[in-house]
């Protein structure tokens, strides 16, 4: 049985790879993940993330901004940490979860980023719902088709 090659990580900006990965089993003090301020001042882990195919441990970086803080602690929580475990990181090295190396432009280079994925990735909720019938309408007076069907539907609001 030959052993395949590992997928070759991104390159450009904009491309991403996702791959499986699990967190190293951390010592009594958390360690080898970091508790840490960022240079905002922000509370932060970086969470040592063991990638086996590549052989190798990638940091992924956990903020604790006002507006981060609730998707880090999911992102802890699918890995398998308890509220009551923060402090020593106990059980973060249960589950295997998706990791996704993204190049993004910064400072001036392209870097690779290294991201816990969840559920929720790619789930959006509209900040402005409306009712199928009234988008049929709404789309229809944008495109001067008639709706489907011949349907009565609500006239839109413009």
């Amino acid at each position: 049985m030959t052993q395949q090659q590992p997928r070759p990580l991104p390159t450009q900006a904009g491309q991403f790879v996702i791959y499986k990965g699990r967190a190293a089993k951390p010592a009594a003090d958390g360690s080898p993940h970091q508790f840490g301020k960022s240079a905002n001042g922000n509370l932060e882990i970086l969470v040592a993330m063991i990638i086996p195919e590549l052989g190798a441990t990638k940091t992924v970086p956990l903020s604790f901004s006002e507006k981060a803080a609730p998707f880090s602690r999911e992102r802890l929580v699918i890995m398998g940490v308890e509220e009551k475990d923060i402090a020593t990181l106990s059980g973060i090295d249960k589950n295997e979860v998706d990791v996704q190396a993204v190049v993004e432009h910064y400072d001036g280079k392209d870097r690779i980023k290294w991201q816990i994925l969840t559920g929720a990735a790619g789930q959006f909720t509209t900040s402005n719902p409306i009712s199928g019938r009234e988008f049929a309408a709404n789309l229809a007076a944008m495109t001067g088709k008639a709706p489907p069907n011949g349907g009565n539907f609500e006239k839109p609001p413009f």
